[in-house]
């Protein structure tokens, strides 16, 4: 039997584990420019269209929107978030799916109790020309309220 001729697209060669290895490696480089409280390594993970979707509030829309939102996080709060590396990570083509567990400390610059926050994310990730994958829309949220080092719950 003759297997069909098939037009169209030329699909090129996909290693999906090296993609699912990039992506993973792309969330701890998200986790520590968090932590290093840095803006610019923080945005170079970011595609030009991204869109962030924090709780309880709008979405942030665009990179530059996004920037002005982390900027004032980081000079805010002290960052301390650990990504659980037993990651759910899928690839379609040019995009792909990471669902992730993470810790996050917040701690007052000034004066206050930190925040400590048990969360989730929903990521998608899309393959820029070059080849690496950059965050495309983020979705995130606690499992429990945030945590208040000292006081009662909030939120």
């Amino acid at each position: 039997m003759k297997k069909p001729v098939r037009y169209g697209a030329v699909q090129k060669a996909v290693n999906v584990e090296a993609d699912i290895a990039a992506i993973e490696a792309a969330m701890n480089q998200y986790a520590s420019a968090c932590n290093a409280m840095d803006v610019d390594r923080y945005m170079s993970l970011w595609d030009d269209n991204g869109i962030q979707m924090p709780p309880e509030a709008l979405a942030v829309i665009g990179k530059e929107k996004i920037r002005e939102q982390m900027r004032a996080g980081f000079e805010e709060f002290n960052w301390k978030m650990a990504v659980d590396n037993n990651m759910d990570i899928h690839v379609s083509g040019d995009l792909g799916f990471s669902r992730v567990l993470y810790t996050l400390t917040l701690t007052p610059g000034a004066e206050g109790d930190a925040i400590y926050i048990d969360g989730k994310a929903l990521t998608v990730w899309k393959r820029q020309a070059d080849g690496s994958w950059k965050l495309f829309r983020d979705c995130f949220n606690s499992n429990t309220p945030a945590v208040q080092t000292g006081t009662n719950s909030i939120g």
